[in-house]
């Protein structure tokens, strides 16, 4: 194998690693969000406590999106010689067919990885990051807007 391959293979090990640990981010998020919005519940009534609970709302409501992004239905209708969903279709004979039309020939076998190198870090990783500093933002801004109007209420 190639120098060019084995970099291509450890950017791809590499992008679906990053895109596991933002999954894992995104469940931290949604743990604690989720015990910060039950807590706030006791005093729901009061503004700071609503907008804590809103910005835990909205953290968790992101944080599910990330955890359960449908990455293979932007990836639909294209062959992919690593992902399930990219031959998922096909026959047993036709994907051997396809997949020997890669092996065959090494420009052929970088092409894919490439493209699936680009598709993870485009149709997943990307979106994945912006949802959770999205929901990193809201929870912040609701715990911090949330207890200055708390403290500024009890004073």
């Amino acid at each position: 194998m190639s120098l060019a391959l084995d970099f291509l293979k450890d950017s791809l090990n590499f992008n679906q690693s990053y895109k596991e640990s933002l999954d894992r981010k995104a469940s931290f998020l949604l743990g604690i969000s989720s015990v910060i919005l039950v807590l706030s519940f006791n005093n729901i009534a009061r503004p700071g406590f609503l907008l804590i609970a809103l910005g835990a709302l909205l953290a968790s409501l992101f944080s599910v999106w990330v955890i359960s992004f449908p990455f293979r239905k932007t990836h639909r209708g294209k062959f992919s010689i690593i992902c399930a969903w990219g031959f998922a279709h096909l026959t047993a004979e036709e994907y051997s067919r396809r997949l020997n039309e890669v092996w065959q020939n090494e420009n052929a076998l970088q092409a894919a990885y490439q493209k699936e190198i680009f598709a993870l870090s485009e149709y997943s990783i990307k979106i994945k990051l912006r949802f959770i500093k999205l929901a990193s933002l809201s929870l912040t801004l609701g715990l911090v807007v949330g207890f200055i109007l708390i403290m500024t209420a009890n004073s």
